[in-house]
């Protein structure tokens, strides 16, 4: 990805703001899904649980992608953008 953003001893410098709006805009709207999956996933595992499902396709499937969205919120976190 090619930055629109230059790391300065101050803070960050931008040339192109439109361009940078535009792609914070759709990063936003990137996390709010993350978070949001999170949720749904989260009431989907519970209901595969409650019918003892845990051992089935669709339930190690749903338990990988609730991994690997905690993975992308917790290096949100780190990075102090969470």
């Amino acid at each position: 990805m090619a930055r629109l953003t230059r790391k300065t001893p101050s803070g960050y410098e931008i040339d192109d703001l439109p361009a940078a709006l535009e792609r914070l805009g759709r990063f936003e709207d990137f996390v709010d899904s993350v978070v949001q999956g999170q949720g749904e996933l989260s009431e989907q595992l519970a209901a595969l649980r409650e019918a003892g499902k845990e051992k089935s396709y669709k339930f190690r499937e749903g338990m990988g992608k609730k991994l690997t969205n905690t993975e992308i919120l917790l290096r949100l976190e780190q990075f102090g953008l969470q």
